[in-house]
């Protein structure tokens, strides 16, 4: 607190969901102490949100280029996914990401979930009465199978934010 040059240790712990929170308040409170000279994330999170974690490695990456300020990741149980997205935030920098003998890390990939339970609801006399403005609002919907036109759509949403999350490691990493 009364140091002249600081190392800020920001936590990332837990599921990532919207990147805002504890994590970006952490990251602000660093951007704004002129007496912060290196930062050390330390990251045990199994991902979430692809959302959430690009929120994150996007404020880290504008406090290290704003402030020239080193990050070093420190790797706990797990920094897998989202946690190893975030990680990223290092750039290309040599010797800045360190993980226990025993993290597990990597994950890398993208994925909607979806289950149809239409069979079984159907068995208990329930169904899906949406009103929807589109055909393909109810998309997604676990109430009915998923149409071909609807697999398409979600299968273009993992594939363009996996070449994203590819770009990001690649952008990370030599």
């Amino acid at each position: 607190r009364f140091g002249q040059e600081k190392v800020a240790i920001i936590t990332l712990e837990g599921a990532i969901l919207s990147g805002e929170g504890h994590v970006k308040r952490q990251i602000d409170r660093a951007k704004e102490d002129d007496k912060v000279k290196a930062i050390v994330l330390r990251v045990d999170s199994p991902g979430g949100t692809v959302s959430g974690s690009d929120y994150i490695y996007h404020y880290l990456r504008q406090l290290s280029e704003e402030r020239d300020i080193p990050i070093i990741v420190s790797m706990g149980s797990i920094a897998a996914s989202g946690g190893y997205y975030v990680s990223m935030a290092v750039g290309h920098k040599p010797d800045a990401i360190y993980a226990e003998p025993t993290t597990w890390t990597g994950s890398i990939g993208v994925k909607i979930p979806h289950y149809d339970l239409s069979k079984l609801l159907a068995e208990w006399g329930i169904k899906e009465d949406t009103i929807a403005s589109h055909e393909l609002k109810t998309m997604g919907s676990i109430a009915k199978p998923m149409s071909e036109e609807e697999r398409k759509i979600f299968q273009s949403l993992v594939d363009d934010t996996f070449g994203r999350f590819k770009q990001i490691i690649r952008d990370g990493r030599e």
